[in-house]
């Protein structure tokens, strides 16, 4: 918000509805999210109101943005991208070790909402430790409360 931008630009802000901010000289105000779940925390509906467009990844948040209030006229479905480069089915998976049979992968920031309990008590009550399977979570703290241990919650 402090750059020295040009005269012409647009702003786009691709972080959770609840910051998103106009930028007071952009010619447009975007704001990028998706949210998992068929509601919207309290404040989205108005900080997605207050931007020009919205931009959301799917027909589910399409939906569920729309009806919690998000005006219609300013959602606009532009999907998850990726480098066709590194992801195509040609590419030899990454090897970890100590992987056995199935492998089951989840990757989630270590957050509440993101139900990582939940997970882990399905996982445990469908499969034990005879199974040949295996559930590699990938995961990011940067947003959890301060001193998370994932390894200890688990």
């Amino acid at each position: 918000m402090e750059r020295d931008l040009p005269d012409a630009f647009v702003h786009v802000a691709h972080i959770g509805a609840n910051r998103f901010k106009r930028h007071p000289a952009a010619m447009r105000n975007i704001g990028r999210t998706m949210f998992e779940t068929d509601g919207l925390p309290d404040g989205w509906r108005d900080q997605c109101n207050a931007m020009d467009e919205v931009w959301v990844p799917s027909e589910f948040n399409l939906r569920t943005f729309a009806n919690a209030g998000v005006a219609r006229s300013k959602l606009y479905k532009v999907p998850e991208t990726f480098d066709t480069e590194l992801f195509h089915p040609g590419v030899a998976p990454l090897a970890v070790e100590g992987l056995d049979g199935f492998v089951f992968l989840s990757m989630f920031s270590w957050i509440g909402r993101k139900a990582w309990d939940v997970l882990l008590r399905a996982w445990f009550e469908e499969f034990r430790a005879r199974d040949d399977v295996t559930l590699l979570l990938k995961t990011d703290t940067a947003i959890s409360p301060p001193g998370t241990d994932c390894r200890q919650e688990i």
